[in-house]
């Protein structure tokens, strides 16, 4: 009973934490990104429709791409700074800034790449059956003893085969579960090196369950950055 309250005592704070985090994440992120928003377009407006129109249409063109290459880099900086307690929002924020040194075409453009030994066991079994005749008793039982040689040739020949197919039965089953096992493990290998492409500083993390707990804690600033761009442009 003291066990299940704990429990549930531990959900609760945990139901909490998670309830927090979204909340300060979501005040950290509009806190940047409507004054960087205000200045980007405090800038943009200074270029009037007159200058637009004497430049021509490629003038305007660029124009509207490097808005939104402006946009887009706001955009992911507001999610790396408003999520300082990870990894990967330092890795993010580095990033964005390196690109927006080297290049301001670049900034806020991130680079996504999308997605065997067998053992076998051996077992030998053998049948050796001993005769109960004497050497007097073997002239006057000779046909008989021949034939139950026969009959128990037969039966060991039966026996091993039994054996063999039982043996070989094994050796396939237990190279199905080698095989299944070996595929699976490649999966993991493959599902993780995708998602260490994916990450930002994902290359780094040594640790595997630290990846995991990166990219879920990612995942979810990703869908509360969704949320939150989605109610900018509703209102």
């Amino acid at each position: 009973m003291v066990h299940r309250q704990i429990t549930k005592r531990n959900r609760v704070y945990s139901l909490e934490s998670n309830k927090l985090l979204r909340i300060a994440f979501t005040r950290k992120y509009v806190n940047y990104l409507e004054p960087a928003l205000k200045k980007i377009n405090e800038k943009t407006s200074s270029a009037s429709s007159n200058t637009i129109k004497q430049n021509g249409d490629n003038f305007a063109g660029e124009l509207s791409h490097q808005l939104e290459k402006l946009v887009r880099f706001e955009v992911d900086m507001a999610m790396a700074v408003s999520a300082k307690e990870f990894a990967w929002s330092r890795s993010l924020e580095a990033q964005l800034q390196l690109r927006n040194v080297k290049d301001v075409d670049n900034v806020g453009g991130f680079q996504q790449h999308h997605l065997a030994s067998n053992s076998h066991a051996a077992y030998n079994s053998s049948v050796s059956l001993n005769h109960p005749f004497t050497p007097h008793d073997y002239n006057a039982m000779l046909p008989s003893i021949h034939i139950s040689k026969k009959y128990k040739n037969s039966c060991i020949s039966k026996t091993t085969r039994e054996a063999q197919v039982q043996e070989v039965r094994r050796s396939n089953e237990e190279e199905a579960k080698n095989n299944c096992g070996e595929e699976e493990e490649r999966t993991i290998k493959n599902g993780l090196r995708q998602l260490r492409m994916v990450l930002p500083g994902g290359k780094e993390m040594g640790d595997d369950v630290e990846l995991l707990t990166e990219i879920a804690s990612y995942i979810t600033c990703l869908q509360l950055q969704v949320n939150i761009l989605q109610c900018l442009v509703e209102n």
